[in-house]
């Protein structure tokens, strides 16, 4: 929205829609002052890729503070998945020095297992990496495409 030709302004949409699970906006927690800060640390969110195999099926903005648990609820709520089924990890497992493939899932090292009560904050993503869905239901009849 411009209030004059000159000048830029923007607008605020409340409501269901964009396809995307939380908050696009986030309050400052008391000034101006804060919510600079806190973007400056980039403590405010966190964009978060999940894939299944090699696919990616899944991103979310969340904010940096909410759990393991919290962003698969989201996982659930937008591709049907069940929580309860859902486990995710931060590394896959290793290579097979025989076949030069993948190893099976329950070789994945323990320590990158996350724990629903972790924060998304305390994972220690790296750029561009994607969280890994280990999927206990059957994937293909729970998965919703939408």
């Amino acid at each position: 929205m411009q209030r004059t030709h000159r000048d830029q302004g923007w607008a605020l949409v409340k409501g269901p829609g964009f396809g995307v699970e939380g908050p696009l906006l986030l309050p400052a927690s008391g000034n101006d002052e804060d919510a600079q800060a806190a973007l400056k640390e980039n403590q405010v969110v966190e964009f978060v890729r999940v894939r299944y195999g090699m696919q990616i099926i899944f991103e979310v903005m969340v904010p940096r503070d909410a759990t393991v648990a919290e962003l698969m609820a989201m996982l659930s709520a937008r591709t049907g998945l069940k929580p309860w089924r859902t486990i995710l990890t931060k590394a896959l497992p290793p290579v097979s020095e025989q076949t030069g493939h993948l190893l099976p899932y329950d070789y994945t090292s323990n320590d990158d297992v996350l724990d629903p009560k972790q924060r998304i904050c305390d994972i220690g993503l790296q750029a561009d990496q994607p969280l890994n869905l280990i999927y206990l239901g059957t994937f293909d009849a729970d998965f919703n495409r939408n």
